[in-house]
């Protein structure tokens, strides 16, 4: 785990009338590397881009929708599991 994320998780509630949207974000240390040739055809068949993928521990994952690397917002599209602790998250900048 060799750089920082933020991750960040977005509730929203209806209140008066409106939708009110809160973001909770917290750091964690996280490998990043490029989505694999596979990873990024699937996507792409699907109508998604997968431009990042992240390794993070499970247990710092929460309920995390988004993910903030090096002043740029992406979407988490796909997570999977890699073991007992490890989950990669398949990520697509927000445009």
């Amino acid at each position: 785990m060799n750089e920082q994320i933020i991750l960040i998780s977005v509730k929203t509630e209806y209140i008066k009338g409106h939708d009110k949207s809160t973001e909770k974000k917290w750091t964690v240390n996280a490998d990043v590397k490029s989505p694999t040739r596979t990873e990024f055809y699937q996507a792409m068949k699907a109508g998604l881009k997968a431009s990042i993928v992240f390794k993070v521990y499970t247990d710092e994952l929460c309920k995390a929708s988004f993910v903030e690397y090096e002043g740029v917002r992406y979407e988490i599209k796909r997570t999977f599991r890699v073991d007992v602790n490890y989950t990669e998250l398949t990520c697509s900048e927000v445009v």
